[in-house]
């Protein structure tokens, strides 16, 4: 007997790589500064099949939501470590033939 198992989320919660070190840019504009990060979008990769998204997807989430509290919240599972992205977040995706994005 074979154990065919896999890890998925679930809850609307899309498992990816945590955002790497921020070095929070400030730009000048119109005299006034503004974060450089509010403007751009950061991508981050897929660690677990879940929401129609599978391992090695990439997702593009805001680039300040590294301050959001769920991005803050890491986790390890299987020796990966990931945070949980609400499926909200995601602005664009970059996704596999095999996924099945609605």
């Amino acid at each position: 007997m074979t154990n065919n198992t896999w890890t998925r989320t679930t809850n609307g919660n899309i498992a990816t790589k945590r955002f790497p070190e921020q070095h929070v840019k400030v730009i000048s504009k119109n005299n006034f500064a503004i974060l450089e990060q509010k403007h751009t979008l950061q991508a981050l990769e897929v660690v677990f099949d879940g929401e129609g998204y599978k391992p090695g997807d990439v997702v593009y989430v805001l680039a300040d939501s590294y301050n959001h509290v769920w991005a803050k919240n890491s986790f390890t599972l299987d020796e990966i470590e990931f945070i949980l992205v609400p499926k909200d977040m995601v602005r664009m995706c970059r996704i596999s033939s095999e996924s099945k994005i609605s």
